[in-house]
């Protein structure tokens, strides 16, 4: 274990690694996690981390960076109704979480792109401030939020996080943000000098202790595969000096 910030970091695999499998809409491969950081390849798991770390008795900022505005509406749906206590539940339990009979049968309800939704429609209350940075993709929030724009995104990032620091932070990070597809092929759509400065940003705001819970999301399919995505999340987690590194899939042979 490392020390971060004069601070002891445990981390832990709350769901070890399956491997690279596909992730898409309801398959989760893994969950890691080290102190108030949380790594995943879907974003469903977000919403479980956030409820973690935070007392939904308090108010929290909430800055959602994505390709997606992971908002699907959730309304008029049986299963939402019928929920259990989201903060009194395993992982397992959160993920097993059945949605309504489409006639081919129940799906997980909570899916990576309406986990956001979830979160504000249960706990209005605790969430005050919402900013999103995305590509536009996806069903847009139904509450009031504050969209930033690319080339305004490191300068805005730096002014919201200390303008609005009366409250704590989620951060909840996708990596297919920095990917855009160009003739069927994912590549990286920014500078480095941009992704080093995003990353510092984060870096920053978890140092100054104004961040309750970061979540970071790989979503392969989303940029381009596996490799591509490591391959950033090892950018950011050096920035972060933190030690993630995926297992190789021989591992999981050789341990099955």
């Amino acid at each position: 274990m490392q020390q971060y910030k004069g601070m002891l970091m445990k981390e832990e695999w709350i769901l070890p690694f399956k491997g690279r499998n596909v992730s898409t809409a309801f398959n989760q491969n893994f969950l890691w996690k080290k102190d108030n950081i949380y790594i995943m390849d879907n974003h469903r798991a977000a919403l479980w981390c956030w409820l973690e770390e935070i007392s939904v008795e308090n108010k929290y900022n909430l800055f959602h960076i994505d390709a997606h505005y992971d908002t699907r509406t959730i309304e008029n749906q049986e299963w939402v109704k019928n929920l259990p206590d989201l903060t009194k539940i395993d992982l397992q339990q959160y993920l097993d979480i059945k949605g309504d009979d489409t006639g081919l049968g129940k799906h997980p309800a909570i899916t990576w792109d309406n986990y956001l939704s979830l979160f504000y429609y249960l706990y209005p209350d605790t969430l005050d401030e919402l900013f999103t940075a995305t590509h536009l993709q996806g069903t847009k929030p139904d509450i009031l939020f504050e969209e930033v724009k690319p080339y305004f995104f490191i300068e805005n990032t730096k002014e919201y996080l200390s303008t609005y620091s009366n409250n704590k932070w989620i951060i909840n990070l996708d990596l297919d943000y920095f990917f855009s597809k160009q003739n069927d092929q994912y590549e990286l759509m920014y500078s480095d000098t941009f992704i080093e400065g995003a990353f510092q940003i984060i870096k920053d705001s978890l140092d100054k202790g104004i961040i309750s819970v970061l979540t970071i999301c790989l979503s392969p399919e989303c940029c381009g595969g596996w490799e591509k995505a490591e391959s950033l999340c090892s950018l950011l987690t050096k920035k972060l000096e933190i030690d993630f590194t995926l297992p190789p899939n021989s591992a999981l042979l050789e341990n099955s």
